[in-house]
């Protein structure tokens, strides 16, 4: 009862979680089934991999952010969500430095500044020349 108690809202769900899995997994012989085991698992795995994918998105969009501040990278003005780059800067690292340089507030979005150069290089990368969508309806 002491640990009940204790325990935080979050554990208390993944507790009733677990019992409930493990109630409804039982082999015949009254074990665990190993593969009930190592599914609840490996899904707990599959939730942080995806938050940490999620976070990591959320981290180029700030960059896309930054770049469309400086003005590299601009939105087109028909597709929202498309991002034309001025091709001004080809160099991550380049670019990395000039937005440090006119806002040093920036690098605190990130972890560091190496997650910083790799983000901005995913939001260069993101980018293209033009718009696909307005090429593709010009040139038909």
């Amino acid at each position: 009862m002491f640990l009940q108690n204790w325990m935080t809202a979050q554990q208390k769900e993944k507790q009733v979680a677990w019992t409930s899995l493990v109630g409804r997994r039982k082999t015949e012989g009254g074990q665990l089934n190993s593969h009930c085991v190592n599914h609840y698992r490996k899904g707990n795995t599959l939730g942080r991999a995806k938050n940490e994918q999620m976070e990591h998105e959320d981290k180029i969009y700030q960059a896309i952010g930054l770049c469309i501040e400086i003005g590299v990278i601009r939105e087109c003005v028909v597709h929202e969500g498309t991002y034309i780059d001025s091709m001004e800067y080809s160099d991550p690292e380049e670019l990395t430095a000039k937005i440090l340089e006119e806002n040093p507030d920036a690098l605190g979005l990130f972890e560091n500044q190496n997650e910083m150069l790799e983000c901005v290089r995913d939001a260069m990368a993101s980018a293209g020349e033009e718009c696909g969508s307005c090429a593709k309806n010009r040139d038909s």
